[in-house]
């Protein structure tokens, strides 16, 4: 969803205190009636939405997507994306064992 140039760590980083800050702005406009529990899971899964950003899957599916619109995939059918993404991974079994075990 982010152009390559936007995805950066520190752009993850800010999650957290984002989440936070729209709550209170939602919660201060009466658009929101359960800040307190929302503020609390965020605070509880603040490492797992730091760690969002996935620079070897990132790289994974640019790499798999390319090759896809090269191929000439229709991206809507999820039969023929499945199949593709299982051919591409027997043919590049390195790049899935990379991403599988966050090899770089």
């Amino acid at each position: 969803m982010l152009d390559v140039s936007e995805k950066r760590e520190e752009l993850f980083d800010l999650l957290p205190e984002t989440l936070l800050t729209w709550f209170d702005v939602l919660e201060k406009n009466g658009q929101l009636n359960q800040a307190d529990q929302l503020r609390a899971w965020v605070k509880q899964h603040v490492t797992q939405l730091t760690a969002l950003y996935d620079p070897v899957a990132d790289k994974f599916y640019a790499q798999l997507m390319s090759a896809m619109k090269t191929a000439g995939v229709n991206l809507t059918d999820t039969s023929a994306v499945s199949q593709f993404t299982k051919n591409y991974l027997e043919q590049h079994p390195d790049e899935g064992q990379a991403l599988f075990t966050k090899k770089q």
